[in-house]
C-alpha cells in the first residue's frame, strides 16, 4: 500500500507529467490494483458457482416434492376407490336389520 500512497502524493502535486511519466503512474496504479481485482474476480466466480449449485439443488428438491405430491394424490385416489368398493360389497352383503 505504500506504493499507492506514493502514487497518490505524486498525483496530488498537480505537476505537468510527460506522457512517459503518466504511463508509469497509470501502470503503477494498475499493478497495485491488479491483485485485488483478481481476488474479487475469483470470489465472484466462486460465489456464482455456489449460487448455481444451490439453484440446481433447489430445483431438484422442488421436482421431488412435486413427485411426492403426485404420488400422494394417486394413493389417495386408489384408497378412495378401494374403500368405496369395500363399502359397496358390505352394503350388498350385510343384513339390513343389523344396526351398524
Amino acid at each position: 500500500m505504500a506504493m499507492v500512497e506514493t502514487m497518490k502524493s505524486v498525483a496530488r502535486l498537480r505537476l505537468e507529467l510527460k506522457p512517459e511519466e503518466q504511463t508509469l503512474l497509470l501502470n503503477g496504479y494498475k499493478n497495485a490494483a491488479d491483485p485485488q481485482r483478481k481476488c474479487w474476480f475469483e470470489l465472484y466466480k466462486t460465489m456464482s458457482e455456489v449460487k448455481q449449485k444451490m439453484e440446481k439443488t433447489l430445483s431438484e428438491m422442488q421436482q421431488k416434492m412435486e413427485k411426492i405430491r403426485d404420488d400422494q394424490s394417486l394413493i389417495g385416489v386408489a384408497l378412495s376407490v378401494y374403500y368405496r368398493d369395500i363399502l359397496e360389497v358390505l352394503g350388498e352383503t350385510s343384513d339390513p336389520s343389523y344396526p351398524v
